[in-house]
């Protein structure tokens, strides 16, 4: 029977259109629907299926209408294979639709309407309801089990899914119960189809064990997996071949090695290694699945194991065969690279490893930097690699694993700032088709190497492979001419970060570069790099995570401004709570910058690349040296030694050769007229401000917007492509802040409302703006957070500029008491006037020193008041 199905499922693929005049009976539709059934199971080939699917249907509704049984036969399948493709919101639609129908056209008691459910229910799970798709699985159950016999599989179907979206959820407790209840039903059964779901279900309990308990538990339900696969594929030629009791093998390994039972693995996998071998060849991808575990299992924790030749020839050969077969990016072939490059290193062949990780292209997977790290750092030691090519690996690696919103909007900046020649988009194109066609033949060769030796085209294959080694040719000199090309854009869309040796071409002699990304989850060791045109350097954190997320986190809660603020809330002024941490200060610069300051020492400008906690604190309010006292004017702040400058992306850093140039012109909001529900303190004194401001720049009074003009509906009617300076001083709004009668669900700019705008200039209505600004100023508050609780720094209003086409912004990190706020905006601006060719950073630094040395109020030297605002981009 499952030879038949499996035989059906193929004709189904290859039939041809059905027609919609042909007769059909209900026993044909039937037939084609239990075919397509098959083929949804047995081929995972969704897009056949739905295509399939809908050929099938015109015929089905052309015979028996749209309201029949008869179309639900093949609605079902439709939604399911939809859902399956990740194509979430025209799933949700179309099962809607069908659910519908299925409570208007079927009984309670027809197996039908429980397939619907299931297929809606799998449709709310691929668009992460999870809460909502287990409400009506429980419901559906209840129902089937009240109107259905006992032994109707489709009951057991939504249990299975039950037990899948239990798993999502994180209710493990009913994840456990649904399985155990699916064991219980299905192992006593010998038709196929339950048999079938009974192997899928106790491999899919393993693997929850596996993940989420102890995985020694999951070793015997992996057992029972196997065992309900040799029952229902026990009548076929070669039972232990199928695929997925293979994939399962390869399961129970990693349970057995997470569990300390690695010894295990090769007595399990190597007698079926060999029959892959003769079976599929061993240049099967299956073969390599199962290569993969044993040379993990004989790896031993220090190197000069008895065994690493073994595993070294395994993973030679693993690599072979999945860079052959998948995408460079793909998860299996960065295991195989990683897993044989820590090997080499770790056996002194570091500089063969160095090019399996150059070989990743800068990608690599969750939680595997301390590997990367390992590789680089033991070449670098055995001498072979100089420290600028561990330099080079690393800053290449950070950038193409680097995953932020601001940077994602920079490097779309870029883009947009560097296409535009016939040449480049050329060789976009030919990239783009060369890439598309790569991955068919890559898949032709998979499918075809997944077929018995027997089965195999071996003329195909050889042709296959000699396309894709040609192909994987003409990529690399596309990539290579993409670089020489545009370097930018190349980094910009993924193929090719900036090199040492480009990012030293764009430092200047008084310029160097730092990346500070601290250690993230689990062992994770962090990373300081630091370049200048003459050095570099490069260490790992010395500290876990947590401290110095702690230490960040310790020092924004020294900064207690809540006075004039320019935020949501208008409060009474109170003094500022003088509790910041001078010793934290200068013990966070010794675990990040002062490990490299041999680099950065005597650079007047810094480039910060800050990730992780780090990008949550401006930079320029560490301690260099200890302080000697608790007077915040007399403390050695970073910012004394040199200006800053924040990189979303290390693609934003200013090529030698200057881009487009910006637009010139000046334009500024301020004093916008608040309604009194919004609560939010008029801001009058920013008047001066920005007048200040438009004089340093030589503007007259028609460059302002204030009061009444400082509309929303403004900004939007503006001319901004022709404005180099774009200026808020308004109050800066988060996500949760109160707007009129509601609250915002993302971060804004307060303006006044009229013109059929409501006053708040939100991130999503940024984002449509047309920008072409050399500085986007936003003097408010919280501008440099993010858009909701919990993100990512430099993401919300910042974000938004970026995409919009920003080159620089000035940003703040916390509430700004708006006197200070405006003084350091008009020094800022009065500097970079004063001296042509200035850079902003150094007239911030500039401002900020005159703030601290000479404050025209005693408390403006505390950090709270000079330290909020971040120079973020590349403005010059």
């Amino acid at each position: 029977m499952h030879l038949l199905r499996l035989a059906l499922a193929f004709w189904l693929i290859c039939a041809p259109a059905f027609a919609e005049d042909a007769p059909l009976t209900p026993e044909d539709v039937t037939e084609v629907a239990d075919l397509i059934d098959a083929a949804l199971t047995a081929l995972g080939d969704y897009a056949m299926v739905e295509s399939k699917g809908r050929e099938f249907y015109g015929a089905v509704t052309h015979t028996f209408g749209a309201e029949s049984r008869q179309a639900l036969q093949l609605e079902w399948l439709i939604v399911m294979a939809v859902a399956l493709q990740g194509r979430t919101d025209e799933a949700q639609g179309l099962a809607r639709g069908m659910l519908e129908k299925a409570q208007r056209l079927l009984s309670a008691d027809d197996v039908l309407a429980y397939k619907c459910l299931s297929a809606y229910a799998a449709s709310l799970g691929s668009a992460g309801e999870v809460d909502e798709a287990l409400a009506v699985l429980a419901e559906g159950l209840t129902e089937a089990e009240r109107w259905l016999p006992n032994d109707a599989l489709v009951i057991d179907e939504l249990r299975y899914l039950q037990a899948v979206s239990a798993v999502r959820a994180e209710d493990f407790a009913l994840a456990a119960l649904a399985y155990r209840i699916l064991d219980q039903r299905l192992a006593p059964r010998t038709d196929p189809n339950a048999m079938a779901l009974h192997a899928v279900s106790m491999a899919g309990w393993a693997q929850f064990l596996a993940t989420s308990a102890d995985p020694a538990e999951a070793i015997p339900v992996y057992d029972r997996a196997l065992a309900a696969i040799d029952a229902q594929f026990g009548t076929l030629k070669s039972p232990r071949m199928q695929p997925m009791r293979l994939n399962i093998l390869v399961l129970k390994a990693d349970a057995l090695e997470t569990a300390g039972r690695g010894a295990e693995v090769s007595a399990l996998l190597r007698p079926v290694m060999a029959e892959v071998a003769t079976h599929y060849g061993a240049d099967s991808p299956l073969w390599a699945d199962l290569a993969f575990n044993l040379a993990v299992s004989l790896v031993d924790e220090t190197p000069g194991g008895p065994d690493d030749d073994e595993a070294l020839d395994l993973l030679a050969r693993v690599v072979a065969i999945r860079e052959q077969a998948l995408d460079p990016a793909s998860a299996k072939l960065l295991h195989a690279r990683q897993n044989y490059a820590m090997l080499l290193a770790a056996t002194g062949r570091a500089g063969e490893g160095v090019a399996q990780l150059r070989a990743m292209a800068g990608a690599a997977l969750p939680g595997t930097r301390s590997q990367i790290v390992y590789v680089l750092g033991t070449a670098q030691e055995n001498g072979d690699l100089s420290a600028e090519e561990a330099v080079d690996a690393v800053l290449v690696w950070l950038q193409d694993s680097q995953s932020s919103g601001a940077a994602a909007a920079q490097r779309l900046l870029t883009a947009r700032l560097e296409a535009g020649s016939d040449a480049v988009a050329g060789l976009l194109r030919d990239q783009s088709d060369l890439n598309t066609r790569l991955s068919r033949a890559r898949d032709a060769l998979a499918a075809q190497t997944t077929l018995p030796l027997s089965d195999r085209n071996a003329d195909e294959v050889a042709a296959l492979r000699d396309q894709i080694g040609k192909m994987i040719d003409t990529l690399d000199t596309t990539r290579r001419d993409l670089r020489v090309t545009a370097p930018e854009l190349a980094s910009a869309t993924g193929q090719g970060a900036l090199n040492l040796a480009t990012i030293r071409a764009r430092l200047k002699p008084d310029e160097a570069l730092v990346v500070i990304d601290p250690p993230r989850e689990g062992d994770d060791i962090g990373l300081v790099v630091a370049a200048s045109a003459g050095s570099v350097d490069w260490h790992t954190f010395q500290v876990p995570g947590p401290e110095i997320e702690a230490a960040v986190s310790h020092l924004r809660a020294g900064i207690d401004l809540r006075l004039g603020v320019r935020s949501a809330a208008a409060l009474a002024p109170v003094a500022v709570a003088r509790d910041f941490d001078l010793d934290a200060a200068h013990w966070l610069y010794t675990q990040t910058l002062g490990q490299v300051a041999g680099v950065t020492a005597g650079k007047a400008h810094l480039w910060f690349d800050l990730r992780g906690a780090m990008a949550a604190l401006p930079p320029q309010l560490m301690l260099v040296t200890p302080p000697g006292s608790d007077d915040f004017g007399a403390a050695d702040w970073l910012i004394r030694h040199h200006s800053v400058t924040i990189l979303p992306a290390l693609s934003s850093l200013p090529p030698a050769t200057p881009r487009a140039s910006p637009a010139e012109g000046f334009l500024a909001f301020a004093d916008a007229r608040f309604d009194p529900s919004d609560g939010l303190a008029p801001l009058p004194e920013t008047v001066a401000e920005v007048r200040a401001v438009a004089a340093s720049l030589g503007q007259d009074a028609t460059a302002l917007r204030l009061g009444d003009g400082a509309t929303e509906a403004a900004v939007k009617t503006a001319a901004l492509d022709r404005i180099g300076t774009l200026y808020f001083a308004t109050h800066g709004l988060v996500a949760g802040d109160r707007a009129g009668d509601g609250l915002l669900s993302e971060a804004a700019l307060a303006l006044t409302h009229g013109g059929g705008e409501d006053g708040f200039l939100t991130s999503s209505e940024i984002i449509d703006l047309h920008l072409n600004a050399r500085i986007v100023v936003l003097s408010a508050c919280n501008t440099a957070s993010g858009g909701v609780a919990g993100a990512e720094a430099l993401s919300g209003l910042t974000q938004a500029f970026l995409y919009a086409g920003a080159r620089g912004l000035l940003v703040s990190h916390w509430p700004v008491e708006s006197r200070s706020a405006a003084r350091l905006m008009t020094d800022t601006f009065a500097a970079l006037a004063a001296v042509p060719g200035t850079r902003m950073a150094e007239a911030q630094q500039q401002a900020i020193l005159s703030m601290i040395d000479a404050p025209a109020d005693p408390r403006w030297s505390h950090p709270a008041y000079w330290a909020p605002f971040v120079l973020v981009g590349s403005p010059d």
